[in-house]
């Protein structure tokens, strides 16, 4: 567990116990991480999608789409750093 902070465990915690009722919270015994692509696909596919962005707030670590095309958009993990009249703004990791 040592890949994310405690605090955005608590948060996501809290969100999944808010918001997503039907998924388990993260516990200590959780200590798989992955790397790379690897982290970016495992991300990509198994994460609870926020499509209303119900629970999306500063801090918090996403997948987004960096790169817009038709047939393969380029995706990357980063957090978002400031939310301001309907836009989200977010640092991309370098990996």
């Amino acid at each position: 567990m040592s890949l994310y902070q405690k605090a955005l465990v608590q948060k996501l915690n809290q969100d999944i116990e808010k918001y997503y009722p039907h998924l388990f919270p993260i516990t200590d015994d959780m200590h798989m991480s992955f790397s790379g692509v690897s982290r970016l696909v495992m991300l990509d596919r198994y994460t609870q999608k926020d499509m209303a962005l119900i629970s999306l707030s500063v801090g918090d670590l996403v997948v987004a789409i960096i790169k817009h095309d038709p047939k393969f958009p380029a995706r990357g993990i980063g957090f978002v750093t400031k939310i301001e009249d309907h836009h989200v703004y977010i640092k991309v990791d370098d990996e």
